[in-house]
């Protein structure tokens, strides 16, 4: 093989090796909307602004099955390089700013960056970064958890302990029976003991394209088998 040839083989498996590479990138089978309680992310991480007493989004992020293969991540640094354009979430700033909220830093316009950077650039192939963001905006609007919460009679305002399945068996018949996934955090109090669990997130997941919701077949993060959801 002479050198030509041998220059246009590496050429040929360098762009098979992107081709590939950045294909299986966007493989996803679920859209995960992850919804956050700022008042228990505040209480165990540092905040800049007042938590809210509402769901509010952490991100929308690819979710997957596959065993022992994680979900698409910063898909934005592939080879399709999907830049985050700021002028596409400022013409959907009023509904961003109110669902959407940087609580730790301030900047929310850098956490949807963020997201996009690491979450919703692997959506491009369905969607690009105005669709995804609109999506995010239906999806969440799509469950009111707070209500759906307290429809089961459990209320934010009292501080009271609940055992996790039961509290997930009543979100998954007010859900249409599909099984959420929950992230838990554990605060400390001031001489840095730990304080029971709390719920941090909610996640509630859907089909690929985000028509109707499915289980989230991934285990809690962090929960005991009692926790706290609380104002």
């Amino acid at each position: 093989m002479n050198s030509i040839m041998y220059l246009r083989f590496l050429i040929f498996i360098f762009i098979i090796s992107i081709f590939t590479t950045t294909t299986n990138a966007f493989i996803y089978d679920r859209i995960v909307v992850v919804h956050q309680w700022s008042p228990a992310l505040c209480r165990s991480s540092s905040c800049s602004l007042n938590p809210l007493p509402m769901f509010t989004l952490h991100g929308v992020w690819t979710g997957l099955l596959i065993p022992n293969k994680p979900p698409p991540t910063n898909c934005v640094s592939g080879y399709f390089g999907k830049v985050y354009d700021e002028n596409v979430c400022k013409m959907k700033e009023r509904e961003l700013t109110r669902i959407w909220i940087d609580f730790q830093h301030g900047d929310d316009n850098e956490f949807w960056k963020a997201q996009w950077d690491m979450h919703g650039s692997c959506f491009y192939e369905n969607f690009n970064q105005e669709a995804y963001f609109q999506m995010a905006i239906d999806l969440y609007q799509e469950v009111d958890l707070v209500r759906v919460l307290m429809s089961q009679n459990i209320d934010p305002i009292y501080e009271q302990d609940f055992e996790l399945e039961d509290l997930k068996n009543k979100l998954r018949d007010a859900l249409g029976g599909v099984r959420v996934q929950i992230r838990c955090t554990t605060p400390t109090d001031q001489n840095d003991r730990p304080l029971p669990n709390e719920i941090e997130e909610i996640r509630v997941c859907y089909d690929p394209v985000g028509n109707q919701r499915v289980d989230c077949e991934d285990p809690d993060i962090g929960c005991g088998k009692i926790v706290k959801w609380f104002i």
